[in-house]
């Protein structure tokens, strides 16, 4: 039985040793010590420059070196400054004074920022010492700690002195809310037609403030221009307008007051300001302003700013209605002020115009699709400032270097023909702007497709009843077309087959002529031309595959225009090709007619190639460019 109530005894004594404990963590530690002996200790103590301030004068040595002065105390905002002095006691040196407080009112003053003073050691009995402490702006408010302690010989914790002289003496503080407020008396001194005067009451707390003109009644949205003082002059106003200015104290670099706002109009103003002025872009770099002419002027004067804000100066005299400006830069905003001079003294409200010169920049997004073997789409996004674009299709990746001579669209697609199937080509586009500037070279590129060449027929036994056919195989087929038939002329369809080569024909003896038409069929690029051969005739159109046109080209020399004729039926593959000395193709055109007019005149004077050339043909000519 005693046993059990032992155990109950112990049981209850660690539970209440817990409780305890815990009831002492939840408390400041007080570090306690010798202040008697020696006189190491804190003889007065006051604030000032806070809401309320504490005054503790003579309190001498706390019994147990702690003493915590629950009914003295002090208040202060939240980014104010508190002065203090200290006073020590009898003991002649090294006496190191400190101050903490528990910002964060945890129950401690462990946390970064919370050591607010640490002075130099004493050297004489009694001595002053004085400082000053900031509240923090983001102090939590209400009631926490603040501790002073005076330690021998150096510095302690704030729950120990280094030795076992000193004393610690514990106060309340209260942190109240940060006070910036609002400029008052706001007022006008003078309102002239474009200038105006201000003057409002200084502030406390304030470091400065912020004020903003404007037409609204509304609070800005923006941050004002900031001012030291606490009146202020505001010129380039425009007669007989309402006015709002709008005035807030700055009491730290991310504190202001609520937004004092005051209306006022300005005075009417009796010399004419110009009307309908007018900006237009010249080039990337210049634009041209008119305004008309003011009845009774004697001159007009103007300026250029990057802000909307009036002039301060008296401007730029200028007798005539309108100005050529240059040496601006694309994409920047500006603002053309103009007014008028009714007298040398006397001048009308600014006039502004906004603008904003569209640079002349490389088309952007280039696209390149549908690239065939003959073929590609290119297109780009369209540039603002553009008047038309210069392109060229070619096989060299340097941007061209002329001048002129490119091929020009108003539109921003287009699509390069005549191409030669697997090959790479480069695709250059550049906008033309204004008058004559133009942009940096855009450039893509693409590889056109392998084709769908047609077969190459060899007929053994022509011009008999039984004649056969076979022909190349074609790399890219998935099979082939062909048609017998007593028409020259090529076929819509034929008969399919995978094969190469056909048995002989057994022809009717009807004394007819016979064709036969092949066609290859390639994956999904479709049909190659028809290739066609005579198996018997007659003779009257066996002339046809031997096709070799008789061309002629003149004049040459050249200057503008050149013809080039065709002496012989024009096949609908033909293409013309012209490229310089070095092979550049520098034009492609579909030969359409027998008689071709070429234009030449964009050519630089020398010596260039012309191709003509189709599926089964091509003969190259030399031509001279004179000037």
């Amino acid at each position: 039985m005693k046993n059990r109530s032992l155990n109950v005894f112990r049981f209850l004594l660690m539970l209440l040793t817990v409780v305890i404990s815990k009831s002492v963590n939840a408390q400041y530690c007080m570090p306690g010590g010798d202040c008697s002996t020696y006189g190491d200790y804190i003889q007065d103590f006051s604030t000032t420059g806070a809401t309320t301030n504490i005054t503790n004068a003579s309190s001498g040595c706390s019994s147990g070196g702690y003493n915590y002065f629950s009914t003295i105390s002090a208040s202060a905002e939240q980014g104010s400054t508190i002065n203090f002095s200290i006073t020590m006691g009898p003991f002649p040196a090294d006496e190191y004074f400190q101050i903490w407080i528990d910002w964060n009112q945890d129950l401690d003053f462990d946390d970064a920022g919370e050591e607010m003073f640490l002075s130099a050691p004493t050297t004489m009995p009694y001595e002053l010492v004085t400082g000053s402490l900031t509240v923090p702006l983001t102090a939590p408010l209400g009631t926490t700690r603040f501790r002073l302690m005076c330690s021998y010989y150096s510095p302690g914790t704030h729950c120990a002195f280094s030795s076992i002289y000193g004393e610690t003496e514990d106060y309340d503080i209260t942190v109240l809310p940060f006070q910036c407020n609002e400029p008052t008396a706001l007022a006008t001194n003078t309102v002239g037609m474009n200038n105006a005067n201000f003057i409002w009451n200084a502030m406390a707390n304030s470091i400065g403030y912020e004020y903003v003109v404007d037409q609204l009644a509304s609070n800005p949205t923006t941050t004002g221009t900031l001012t030291t003082l606490n009146s202020l002059s505001i010129s380039g106003l425009n007669s007989s307008t309402n006015y709002f200015i709008h005035v807030r104290s700055k009491c730290a670099a991310t504190v202001f007051s609520n937004w004092s706002t005051l209306s006022f109009t300005t005075l009417f103003n009796p010399c004419d300001h110009p009307l309908n002025a007018t900006f237009t872009a010249l080039s990337g770099s210049s634009g041209l302003f008119n305004w008309n002419a003011v009845a009774g002027t004697t001159g007009y004067f103007y300026e250029i700013k990057t802000t909307a804000v009036n002039p301060a100066s008296s401007g730029i005299p200028l007798p005539d209605t309108s100005i050529t400006i240059t040496g601006l830069m694309a994409g920047t905003q500006y603002y053309f002020f103009v007014r008028n001079a009714c007298s040398t003294s006397s001048f009308s409200d600014w006039v502004s115009i906004p603008f904003i010169i569209e640079p002349c920049y490389l088309p952007p997004s280039m696209l390149v699709s549908n690239a065939t073997d003959t073929s590609v789409d290119f297109a780009w996004s369209s540039v603002p400032a553009a008047n038309y674009y210069e392109y060229q299709v070619d096989r060299n990746y340097a941007n061209p270097t002329a001048g002129s001579g490119f091929s020009f669209i108003t539109t921003t697609n287009t699509t390069a023909s005549g191409l030669v199937e697997l090959t790479k080509y480069y695709i250059h586009v550049r906008a033309r702007c204004y008058t004559n500037d133009s942009s940096a070279w855009a450039r893509d590129s693409a590889t056109t497709r392998r084709g769908c060449a047609k077969p190459i027929v060899t007929v053994t036994g022509g011009n008999t009843d039984s004649p056969s056919v076979k022909w190349n195989r074609v790399g890219n087929a998935i099979g082939y077309e062909y048609l017998l038939s007593n028409n020259i002329n090529p076929p819509a369809s034929g008969t399919k087959t995978p094969n190469v080569s056909l048995p002989a024909f057994a022809l009717p003896a009807d004394g007819k002529n016979y064709y036969f038409h092949v066609r290859t069929e390639c994956s999904n690029i479709g049909y190659s031309k028809w290739a066609t051969e005579p198996l018997r005739t007659g003779g009257v159109e066996v002339a046809s595959f031997n096709y070799e046109p008789m061309l002629q080209l003149y004049p040459n020399p050249a200057q503008n225009n050149m013809v080039m004729k065709i002496g012989s039926q024009n096949q609908s593959d033909a293409v013309i090709s012209i490229a310089d000395v070095t092979g550049k193709i520098l034009n492609t055109i579909i030969v359409d007619s027998d008689e071709m007019n070429l234009d030449v005149s964009t050519l630089p004077t020398g010596v260039y190639m012309l191709k003509y050339h189709t599926d089964s043909y091509q003969r190259v000519m030399k031509f001279v460019v004179e000037r």
